[in-house]
């Protein structure tokens, strides 16, 4: 290789995609989820795509989210915790990279059966070619498509349907201007299959409204097949009002609807938010499974938040779940 060739911006993204994604990131996730060997493998990709003869200065930040959810169905009770761990590293003013790695503990029935699960949610590297304000990214990821915003602790129905998480592939993001933010994305599900995905999504700004369209061709939940998301965000003087449809590419026109309304506020110089929503899940021939939401989050610090839940599940032929 000429080295007059390796200044050239176009090379340089030809050579990551077909030698850190094609050849050894993705071989690095897999052991990652084999060894969990994740700070070791991370920063070694991360030295892989450093410009040539640069010593990177790390900048590490994190974020922990931790969740306690318990559901009441009937006389059962199932408690779930989850915790979070987000992980970001700056190498160098173009080359970036993040990862979370998710614990679940899982009590059914106040059993003492536990399912204890950790494993990698996302493993991203970024690169800023500074060119057109365009973001290339390799890795494990959820495919960026929808809104699915929420200040409730419980998902909108329809992320448990359309969000395919642990994808691996491609992801470019590209904003011509400050108010339109375009995504593509290309890559294969975490599933037996290795299925393709692929697909896309526009985000639209203007002053206090957002809206986003996007489609994706095949989904992780119990119908798997393409969709297309539509969302509306509006926020003003303390209110945020977001709602979403989500129509399915199945022949049962199956349709998600998310509606929610949070205020937000200070009391004694804490910021409190209070939320409720409201999603429905509608297809041919069957009664809607809808879901009521209220919240209450709670900024204790600028570090530490609290965010209390009260979610109730009406499913059709099913006794309501709390």
């Amino acid at each position: 290789m000429l080295e007059e060739e390796k200044s050239d911006i176009n090379y340089f993204i030809i050579m990551l995609y077909h030698n850190i994604y094609k050849t050894t990131f993705l071989t690095m996730l897999d052991e990652m989820n084999k060894k969990l060997q994740y700070s070791s493998v991370v920063l070694a990709g991360l030295m892989m795509v450093a410009p040539a003869g640069a010593e990177p200065q790390f900048e590490v930040s994190g974020e922990f989210e931790y969740d306690h959810v318990s559901v009441k169905d009937g006389d059962t009770t199932d408690d779930l915790t989850k915790a979070e761990i987000t992980l970001g590293a700056v190498v160098s003013d173009d080359v970036s990279a993040e990862m979370t790695i998710a614990a679940i503990d899982e009590e059914t029935d106040e059993d003492s059966t536990v399912d204890d699960d950790l494993e990698l949610d996302a493993a991203v590297l970024s690169y800023e070619p500074g060119v057109y304000n365009l973001t290339l990214q390799a890795g494990m990821w959820a495919a960026p498509v929808g809104q699915f915003e929420t200040l409730s602790v419980s998902d909108p129905l329809a992320l448990g349907e359309v969000e395919t998480t642990r994808n691996r592939g491609m992801v470019a993001i590209w904003s011509p201007v400050e108010a339109i933010e375009l995504t593509l994305f290309s890559g294969t599900m975490d599933d037996t299959a290795s299925s393709n995905v692929s697909g896309g999504n526009i985000a639209l700004s203007w002053e206090f409204l957002t809206v986003n369209i996007g489609q994706i061709s095949d989904t992780a939940g119990d119908i798997s097949d393409g969709a297309t998301t539509y969302a509306l965000k509006a926020e003003h003087s303390g209110f945020a009002a977001m709602a979403e449809l989500v129509r399915m590419d199945d022949t049962s026109n199956t349709e998600y609807n998310h509606y929610e309304l949070n205020y937000a506020l200070e009391i004694e110089g804490t910021p409190v938010a209070f939320g409720i929503g409201q999603s429905t899940m509608s297809q041919d021939g069957v009664e809607d499974t809808e879901q009521q939401t209220y919240t209450v989050a709670i900024e204790l610090t600028e570090n530490i938040g609290v965010t209390l839940d009260q979610t109730v599940l009406e499913e059709p032929g099913e006794e309501d779940v709390e």
